[in-house]
């Protein structure tokens, strides 16, 4: 019992710490457990690596969407209306119960679930229509500015969180890659970069790294880490990282790894969250 409390509250905090951070446009749909990593480490919650969805629809749309999300699906909810048959009262009764059941889960997000509820809500449910173009035109407005603005500031080319041989929390880079960075006390951001290419040294790599206030360039060459420093006078910068080429793990150590990576990125400290934006 107090595991699962535990649980709860763990992801309660979460998600609470990204609405807080993105009040109106969330992290991105379905990204919660990209972010919930970073969210841990920053609350020092000793985790690891490990992650999952928000264990709440609620906080799951409140977190990825935002208040805009969470307005959108208030409103299609307040304009459900149930039709006059036996069948619209026993729908509206089960979802009553599925929006009870969804504050411990995110069940809508199982393929079944879905199917199931959309047949239920399509066959003992109306829409209302009162105020429906005036509403609608306002929302969809709203989704339509949401989407670019989502798009343009997401991070992306980051492999999910993963440990090293020491025992360190890692992240493999694509061959472009953005995230964002918490400035310091010192007015710098740190992290350090490492190639595990077998074929490193006979075929160098330049990497490319451009925050917001300068820009440098490396030559990566063996598979010594790299370390990265930028200068920061704001809250925050913004990194993206491109890197001259990949490899594939699958070809160069035959195993079952056919990701294509660049180099491998480890934060200055533990408690340096990178990647929360």
């Amino acid at each position: 019992m107090a595991r699962a409390l535990f649980s709860r509250e763990v992801f309660f905090s979460a998600a609470a710490t990204l609405v807080a951070r993105f009040p109106f446009f969330g992290v991105g749909p379905g990204r919660f457990h990209e972010f919930f990593p970073d969210v841990v480490r920053m609350l020092q919650i000793p985790l690891g690596t490990w992650t999952d969805n928000a264990n709440n629809y609620y906080l799951s749309v409140l977190s990825e969407t935002g208040l805009l999300g969470f307005l959108a699906v208030l409103f299609f909810l307040a304009h459900l209306r149930p039709s006059n048959t036996e069948f619209g009262v026993a729908a509206r009764q089960s979802l009553m119960v599925l929006l009870l059941l969804l504050m411990v889960g995110p069940h809508l997000q199982f393929v079944e679930v879905s199917l199931l509820v959309a047949v239920f809500l399509a066959s003992g449910f109306t829409l209302r229509r009162r105020s429906w173009s005036r509403e609608g035109m306002v929302l969809l407005l709203c989704l339509c500015i949401w989407i670019p603005v989502r798009g343009l500031s997401s991070s992306y080319g980051l492999y999910p969180w993963e440990l090293n041989g020491q025992g360190e929390s890692v992240r493999w880079l694509a061959a472009r890659a953005q995230f964002f960075m918490h400035c310091g006390p010192e007015k710098s951001v740190s992290f350090s970069v490492q190639s595990l290419d077998p074929q490193i040294q006979e075929r160098p790599m330049t990497l490319r790294v451009q925050g917001s206030y300068e820009a440098k360039s490396y030559a990566i060459s063996n598979h010594e880490p790299t370390e990265i420093v930028l200068s920061c006078p704001g809250h925050g910068t913004r990194v993206g990282i491109w890197s001259s080429r990949m490899w594939i793990p699958h070809s160069s150590l035959s195993n079952s790894d056919y990701r294509r990576l660049s180099v491998q990125l480890r934060p200055a400290t533990d408690r340096q969250h990178l990647w929360l934006y």
